[in-house]
């Protein structure tokens, strides 16, 4: 028993770290699939079976998540809600001793805190679809610490072979900015010839670039087919400004996290947030070559946070502008920053108290907005409903609410969200089509047809379309 008692006393960090992580997110466990969790898993019969697969589809982490939850638990999201939980309290946990290695205990265990409770995690943490950004953490900071202790080349075969496994089983495009991760990491680590760190990089880089090309091509493809067809009619007008964007959006929400959807569109058409996140980047530019030659420790802290989004400042579009997601791994990070920037002011203030008050405040205010945006997830009607709430301005989002008020035979309230979809996008046939089919079965033929046309000419190959429209001239050519 007292062996119980002193393992308890010195690994209570740990306790509360898992405490607090369960604590914010067990209400959450019994919420149901949301958005594509319904076509990657409760609809795809491929994965349920493992049948119609490639090989390297059945090994990819998340169908093999999906298929064994499938094989032992059937179509109950509750075991992939735990995974997901056990993940997040797993990346808490070796975060607070990553940070350990930079900073002092009261610093590390802080920005744990924040890390654990903040808000901008929670679409990671709720949707069962981002849980390859959970694996996508752990292997960063399992990778890093291990070469940040290699002392020669031939220590450095167990990283590279795990972080090739890696990315072969993860098959996500966000493993391949590892070795910038290392690199960070090394100008700041010091201790090796510059020789043997550039050796050791390269081989990292080397293998990303392979895993890019080899494992990723076709993922590149399509993701940047699909980026292009969800964002018709805008990637034009905002490529010039998609970086200032992105940096500026995950600003603004790493400080102030309210308004969190899935789907961030719409403030970007306005020239101020443009101008604002311009005069941000620039400042970030300034502050980032300051910090490298005065503090290189919060030079590799906020470089983190820009590494993490970088897929999506690239000129060629594999990405959204911005997702919450994209922020989880550079969260931790703004996490350090403000624990630090707490410290710095109760010190200068003399007065360790106020750094007490000052993170229990900001826990309770982060852990709060996290529980609210747990409720939201709640079930599909739910969530896009609060969707819609915040991004007043997306075509999808009000397209995908349409979809499940028809499910649950909501047809009128359904009518009413898919016409907002095409005010906002009439680019998009989905929503063009989802109108012509409820008119169609309605029997208001006349009133489907130049939604049904339209669906047809955006999109002449979908199969739906095409049976739409020939039972409506099948229909027209029966009166």
């Amino acid at each position: 028993m007292p062996k119980v008692k002193e393992f308890m006393r010195s690994n209570w960090q740990y306790f509360l770290l898992v405490f607090v992580v369960v604590a914010t997110y067990f209400g959450s466990l019994r919420n149901e699939f949301v958005s594509d969790d319904i076509h990657t898993f409760v609809k795809n019969t491929n994965i349920q079976t493992y049948t119609g697969l490639s090989f390297m589809e059945k090994i990819g982490i998340q169908n093999l998540i999906y298929h064994f939850s499938f094989k032992y638990f059937g179509l109950n999201p509750t075991p992939l809600h735990i995974l997901s939980l056990v993940l997040h309290a797993l990346n808490v946990i070796l975060f607070y001793n990553f940070a350990k290695l930079l900073f002092d205990r009261k610093i590390s265990l802080s920005s744990a805190l924040l890390f654990a409770v903040h808000p901008l995690n929670s679409e990671t943490v709720l949707w069962v679809s981002a849980v390859n950004y959970l694996f996508c953490f752990l292997s960063y900071i399992v990778i890093t610490k291990l070469y940040l202790k290699a002392k020669n080349l031939t220590s450095l075969i167990l990283p590279l072979s795990i972080y090739a496994v890696l990315l072969v089983l993860g098959r996500n495009v966000w493993m391949t900015l590892l070795p910038l991760v290392l690199l960070f990491a090394a100008l700041i680590s010091g201790g090796k010839p510059i020789k043997e760190v550039a050796k050791g990089l390269s081989l990292f880089f080397l293998v990303s670039l392979v895993g890019f090309f080899v494992l990723f091509r076709g993922l590149y493809v399509g993701r940047t087919s699909y980026i292009r067809q969800i964002n018709e009619g805008v990637d034009a007008r905002m490529l010039k400004f998609s970086i200032p964007y992105s940096i500026g959006s995950t600003a603004k929400l790493l400080v102030y996290p309210q308004n969190l959807t899935l789907y961030h569109e719409g403030e970007f058409a306005l020239p101020s947030f443009v101008k604002a996140s311009r005069l941000i980047l620039g400042a970030l530019i300034i502050l980032e070559l300051y910090l490298f030659v005065k503090q290189r420790k919060l030079f590799y802290v906020s470089a983190m946070i820009f590494v993490s989004i970088l897929p999506s400042l690239s000129p060629i579009r594999v990405s959204n502008f911005f997702a919450e997601r994209y922020v989880y791994f550079g969260n931790a990070f703004f996490c350090i920053l403000i624990s630090y920037l707490f410290a710095y002011v109760a010190k200068k203030a003399k007065s360790t108290e106020l750094f007490y008050i000052f993170m229990f405040v900001l826990a309770l205010v982060y852990s709060s907005k996290t529980l609210i945006r747990s409720a939201e997830w709640k079930n599909p009607i739910v969530f896009w409903e609060a969707t819609v709430r915040e991004s007043s301005n997306s075509s999808g989002a009000f397209n995908n609410l349409g979809i499940e008020y028809v499910r649950v035979g909501r047809f009128n309230d359904a009518l009413i969200q898919f016409q907002k979809s095409v005010a906002i996008n009439p680019r998009v046939p989905d929503a063009q089509y989802n109108i012509g089919k409820i008119l169609l079965v309605g029997g208001r033929y006349d009133m489907a047809e130049p939604y049904l046309l339209n669906a047809l000419k955006l999109s002449p190959n979908e199969q739906k379309i095409i049976d739409a429209v020939n039972t409506l001239n099948a229909k027209k050519q029966g009166l």
